[in-house]
């Protein structure tokens, strides 16, 4: 099945990292009802509400009815601990009554025990609806595979330029430089 999601009906799915890293994305199965009602926003908070990361999909980088996978990429990535509960907050930026709604894949026989969604609904009250769990992803760089470059100290200044060449270890985002 599907629910739907927009800024006045809010959906929050938690779930358990697997391992510890940097949460790079989340991927969300749906579709957009058209008209769009405003940009897909996702959020990934902590048990307590603190929000770790967002970021928001333009509207208009739907096809409406065209059912897929919307990756939500977070930049900067924050850093997620294997254990531990997170929580998934899929809403927009328009309300329902303004326009469409996003539909996000879900399913009834609590496919993931590792978490469980809940609802806002346009009263402002939260549902628990723990035998229900959206259809998503997510994408965890070890930080294990991080590198440290150290080579002892130099000296820099304005007539004195330095540079440092290294080969990646592994592939994906490149996140940091620590000097």
């Amino acid at each position: 099945g599907y629910l739907g999601a927009s800024a006045n009906q809010v959906l929050k799915q938690t779930f358990t990292a697997g391992r510890s890293g940097r949460l790079t994305r989340v991927s969300i199965y749906g579709y957009l009802a058209s008209p769009a009602p405003g940009d897909l926003v996702v959020e990934v908070t902590t048990a307590d509400g603190t929000v770790l990361a967002a970021a928001s999909l333009p509207a208009d980088s739907f096809v409406p009815f065209d059912q897929q996978w919307f990756d939500v990429v977070f930049v900067p990535s924050p850093i997620v601990s294997a254990g531990t509960q997170y929580t998934i907050v899929v809403t927009s930026t328009e309300p329902h009554g303004s326009g469409g709604i996003y539909f996000i894949g879900s399913e009834n026989t609590d496919p993931y025990p590792g978490g469980s969604l809940s609802i806002i609904n346009q009263s402002g009250t939260e549902i628990e609806l723990p035998s229900l769990d959206i259809a998503f992803r997510t994408y965890v760089d070890s930080l294990d595979q991080e590198q440290a470059l150290v080579s002892g100290y130099l000296g820099a200044s304005a007539n004195q330029v330095l540079k440092q060449t290294f080969t990646a270890g592994w592939s994906g985002w490149l996140t940091r430089v620590s000097i």
